[in-house]
């Protein structure tokens, strides 16, 4: 998380920068949320959203958004959210690949492997 008053700096691009200095105290209000990967090679990723983003985000694509974590702790769901995106970048194996999608869905029945428990989300607008 990045409040108004740490100093915090990023760009996207062929040379992209991160620098996030917390402040000492009374860090402010949050601005900003960020996720970061390092590869076992050394190559990295980010992605950074404004809360006014992830609000907006939540609001579009959770249907939990109006009641439970997102009202209780947003901050944390902001940091998921911006994890999940991060991470659409980033080379992962498909074990992890299904654990983020179980993540997305609804289930009453508990199975060894959740995975394969049935999505019990409607689909219907």
């Amino acid at each position: 998380m990045v409040y108004e008053h740490d100093s915090f700096n990023y760009s996207f691009g062929l040379e992209p920068v991160l620098k996030h200095i917390p402040a000492a105290s009374d860090r402010g209000e949050s601005t900003y949320v960020y996720a970061m990967f390092r590869t076992k090679e050394g190559g990295f990723g980010f992605d950074v959203m404004s809360m006014d983003a992830v609000r907006t985000f939540a609001q579009q694509y959770s249907k939990s958004f109006s009641s439970g974590p997102w009202q209780t702790n947003f901050e944390e769901m902001a940091k998921k959210t911006v994890i999940k995106h991060a991470l659409k970048y980033a080379p992962i194996s498909t074990e992890f690949q299904r654990a983020l999608s179980t993540d997305e869905t609804i289930k009453s029945k508990i199975a060894v492997d959740m995975t394969e428990a049935e999505n019990e989300m409607d689909f219907s607008i």
